[in-house]
């Protein structure tokens, strides 16, 4: 469920979330859904800021760390209006035989001091494991 932030023209819509990179394994060295035979993680993210966003994505099942991993949000809600306001993607692991899924990590970002790949596309990062794309118009 995406809450909708103040949509002005000069408002930043998501159009689509990359997942590039994740660690292959938790930080005990297990694999991230043993049970599952695969080994691979059942990935979902949360997108939150001050101003009132909160979306958590669909969760998208059985992703090597190593192959991106795409949302397509043109349809949600996801408005960033202040390009210099702290955002923050949290990445998880979804457990269905567990009530508490694992935190994979996070990022806290600002849009403006992103990688600029072009206009329209930001890389986000935490310096390590985990890194995002995302497109925006």
């Amino acid at each position: 469920m995406a809450l909708v932030m103040s949509c002005k023209d000069d408002d930043f819509k998501v159009q689509e979330i990359r997942l590039q990179s994740f660690p292959e394994n938790k930080p005990n060295g297990s694999e991230w859904d043993a049970i599952s035979n695969i080994g691979t993680a059942d990935v979902y993210f949360i997108i939150t800021n001050n101003s009132g966003l909160n979306y958590s994505s669909s969760v998208e099942y059985e992703r090597p760390y190593n192959v991106t991993t795409t949302w397509d949000v043109s349809d949600e809600d996801i408005f960033l209006e202040d390009l210099f306001e702290e955002c923050v993607i949290s990445l998880y692991d979804r457990d269905i035989f567990n009530s508490d899924d694992d935190y994979i990590g996070s990022i806290t970002f600002i849009l403006n001091s992103s990688t600029d790949n072009n206009k329209s596309t930001k890389t986000i990062t935490d310096g390590g494991d985990i890194s995002f794309g995302l497109k925006v118009d």
